[in-house]
C-alpha cells in the first residue's frame, strides 16, 4: 500500500505549526478523545519545525513507523491523520480570529485555509466535539 502524501506550501507549514502548538494550551484531557497526547502534539510540531524548509515547500507521507518513504518527503506517523485537524479545528473552535492572530501571527482565513489542507480519515469524523473551551 502506498502512503498518502500531502504537500504544503512553507507559509502552510508555518500557519500549521503554529495551530497545531497552540493544542497543547488545552491540557491532555482535552486531547484524549481525539487519541492523541501532549507528547504526539510535541512530536507533530518538532516535524513542522525542522529546515530547511524548501521554497516549494514540503510534502509529508503519513506511513506506519519505520516505513520507506520517497526521497524528499518527510515522514509522519499514520496516527497523525486520525486526530490532527480534528485536534486543530478544536483550537480553532476555542478561539476568536482575533485570539488567533494574536496567538500564532496568522489571519483567520490563512489558518483556515492551510487546515483545510490537512487529511483526514473517517475515524477521525467520530470523535464527539467535547465542551466549549
Amino acid at each position: 500500500m502506498s502512503p498518502m502524501v500531502t504537500c504544503f506550501a512553507p507559509d502552510e507549514v508555518e500557519i500549521l505549526e503554529q495551530i497545531t502548538g497552540e493544542a497543547n494550551n488545552f491540557g491532555a484531557a482535552r486531547l484524549e478523545p481525539y487519541g492523541c497526547t501532549v507528547n504526539d502534539v510535541n512530536d507533530l510540531v518538532a516535524v513542522l519545525q525542522q529546515k530547511p524548509l524548501p521554497p516549494t515547500g514540503v510534502c509529508f507521507a503519513f506511513v506506519e513507523p519505520g516505513s520507506p518513504v520517497a526521497e524528499g518527503q518527510r515522514p509522519l506517523d499514520l496516527a497523525v491523520v486520525r486526530w490532527w485537524k480534528p485536534v486543530v479545528e478544536m483550537v480553532i473552535k476555542g478561539h476568536s480570529p482575533k485570539e488567533l492572530y494574536y496567538r500564532t501571527g496568522f489571519d483567520f482565513e490563512e489558518i483556515r485555509a492551510a487546515v483545510e489542507r490537512i487529511p483526514t480519515t473517517p475515524q477521525a469524523d467520530q470523535v464527539e466535539e467535547g465542551s466549549d473551551a
